[in-house]
């Protein structure tokens, strides 16, 4: 039996410097390639069914360089290719049930479910002019600005009172002058400043303590939140969902149109907005784009089976 396949763990492992169990037909038999050692899930489903009807496993890895595809006109490349060219007699390597392929090959039993999913690169952290207002939301921050306009107001009139029934000097009968006194002194609280007036009367002094405490407790609340913004710092959204894959544009890409072929065929609009982004490189060019910094590509990778899977579709010792 001439199985085409590459390497592609854990369904088929093929390697040359280990004791052999398999020739490979695609090298030359006097090559130091010729004697393989092939294991896999998918690989010790076709030896069992050797060792149980007497026949022996042969591996062709000429034109096995990926999953390949096959074309009406009965020829193909690739695993698939070598099936429908008669150069092989099976192809293993996590063969899902593509549309195409069912209609000019035969497959076989299900054996495992798996699927496909993506890394995308890790999403940036938020640094920009509007941190500092973060600790507080917008009606909050309301909430701050009227309570100091009524400090201010209240700081006002109190110093212009108390101008006008001690008249310790015309400084404080003009209103522009109590304005700045009250405008100065509640902005001063408020950053836990002490301001360089002599208040006189009871009212006022009163009225400063009641807007050192109300300002203390403000600051101290935004503090506490600046704090915990500046330790766990604010990520920006990450493109974890096919939702947010199509939201963000980002490109994803994989070494073979087979990543794609279970829907390429689709007609929803979702998934066509995703195929748009999705680009095919070779092994060196992944490589190349997966050791940038930042990573601005994601990268396709198969999920493998776990064990309620293989339990799922009676697979054993595996």
């Amino acid at each position: 039996m001439i199985v085409a396949g590459f390497d592609y763990p854990p369904y088929t492992i093929i390697k040359h410097n280990k004791h052999s169990n398999a020739h490979d037909i695609g090298v030359p038999a006097k090559s130091d390639l010729h004697k393989v050692y092939i294991d896999g899930t998918e690989t010790r489903v076709v030896l069992s069914f050797c060792e149980k009807f007497n026949c022996t496993v042969q591996i062709n890895t000429s034109d096995a360089d990926d999953w390949g595809t096959v074309y009406p006109n009965m020829s193909g490349s690739g695993s698939l290719g070598m099936v429908i060219k008669h150069k092989a007699d099976i192809c293993i390597g996590a063969m899902y049930s593509w549309y195409e392929d069912y209609t000019l090959l035969d497959l076989s039993m299900y054996l495992a479910r798996s699927g496909i999913t993506c890394l995308v690169p890790v999403p940036l952290r938020l640094a920009s002019w509007y941190l500092p207002l973060e600790p507080f939301q917008g009606t909050l921050w309301a909430a701050v600005l009227v309570c100091l306009t009524i400090e201010t107001v209240a700081l006002v009139l109190a110093y212009k009172s108390e101008q006008k029934i001690y008249q310790t000097s015309s400084y404080g009968k003009n209103w522009w002058n109590c304005f700045k006194f009250g405008s100065s002194t509640t902005f001063k609280l408020f950053i836990s400043q002490s301001g360089n007036s002599n208040a006189i009367s009871f009212t006022v002094r009163v009225l400063l303590f009641a807007c050192f405490l109300n300002d203390l407790i403000i600051t101290s609340i935004y503090g506490g939140g600046l704090a915990s913004i500046l330790t766990i710092p604010s990520m920006d959204e990450a493109a974890d969902t096919v939702q947010r894959l199509r939201t963000h544009k980002l490109p994803w890409a994989a070494n073979s149109e087979a990543w794609v072929s279970s829907i390429r065929g689709s007609n929803e609009e979702l998934v066509q907005d995703l195929l748009k982004n999705f680009h095919i490189y070779n092994d060196n060019q992944l490589l190349n784009f997966a050791q940038e910094k930042p990573v601005r590509i994601g990268f396709t990778v198969e999920r493998l089976p776990s064990l309620r899977d293989w339990k799922l579709f009676g697979a054993k010792g595996y």
